[in-house]
């Protein structure tokens, strides 16, 4: 690597950086990682919901496969 290069980011920094934006975007129960992908877990199949979350996604993790699950809301333990 050259001197000035951009190291590029890992998935869990991604991940790290999003969580936030997505968690407060309503309807989102989690955010994950699967594979090379982020997991955003959705408290119902909403396509508001979806529609946010690829906005969010768009501007904040561009080039990011984003994979849904319904998974109902999380319950805190």
């Amino acid at each position: 690597m050259a001197r000035g290069d951009v190291v590029p980011e890992t998935l869990l920094e991604v991940k790290r950086r999003i969580s936030d934006a997505l968690l407060d975007a309503g309807g989102v129960s989690g955010v994950g990682l699967r594979g090379e992908s982020v997991v955003v877990y959705l408290e119902s199949d909403a396509a508001g919901t979806r529609k946010r979350v690829q906005k969010i996604a768009a501007r904040l993790a561009a080039g990011v496969t984003v994979v849904y699950e319904v998974s109902g809301r999380f319950k805190k333990q």
